[in-house]
């Protein structure tokens, strides 16, 4: 089985460099652009089925790979990205001052401390890896296309890779990039990143 992971195109919030998980910004003229190259780079797979977020930017990504390819979307709920609640459209600094106690819990325990309003990463990773578990025993000997997110992404590489946890902030994944995993009777290789 291949796995080839796209994370979304650009969006004004990654521009922006703003926590947002939930929060449905569309592609930006970059990101439409680069969900038009990523698929450009994975017809030469071909992809027989193409799994995507339910977020516009996932959609939208899934969309514009699907209609170049000549695929339909199927939408998974379990793909979305984190849901970082009162965080939502915040940078950086602004959670830090407003959110300075939460803030330096969750930096301190970025896995287990669940964000105001939101879910903790650990509450992500698990829907996230059962998702795609999901997939995995339902196309196995297929290439399969997955369109998400950041996180969703970073998960997917490090759980597959048997990284847990500890592997999760080793991986980025650039907006249009693609990762892909090769997976063998259980045993995944990573083969490319933002190839």
């Amino acid at each position: 089985m291949e796995l080839l992971l796209v994370r979304h195109g650009e969006t004004a919030g990654n521009r922006e460099k703003l926590f947002f998980g939930s929060t449905d910004y569309p592609l930006n003229e970059n990101g439409r652009n680069q969900a038009k190259m990523a698929a450009e780079k994975i017809k030469p797979f071909p992809p027989t089925v193409i799994y995507t977020s339910p977020l516009l930017r996932a959609v939208q990504t899934a969309r514009c790979i699907g209609e170049y390819l000549g695929l339909s979307v199927i939408v998974k709920d379990g793909l979305r990205e984190m849901d970082f609640g009162l965080w939502e459209g915040l940078a950086y600094q602004q959670i830090q001052e407003k959110f300075p106690i939460k803030w330096q819990d969750w930096s301190r325990d970025w896995w287990g401390v669940k964000v105001p309003g939101g879910e903790s990463t650990c509450e992500m990773c698990m829907r996230v890896g059962k998702a795609v578990e999901e997939i995995i025993q339902k196309h196995a000997n297929e290439q399969v296309v997955i369109v998400s997110h950041h996180g969703c992404i970073r998960w997917i590489i490090s759980h597959l890779l048997g990284f847990g946890k500890d592997g999760y902030w080793r991986f980025r994944i650039e907006p249009g990039g693609i990762a892909r995993l090769q997976i063998t009777e259980g045993f995944a290789v990573l083969c490319a990143l933002n190839g």
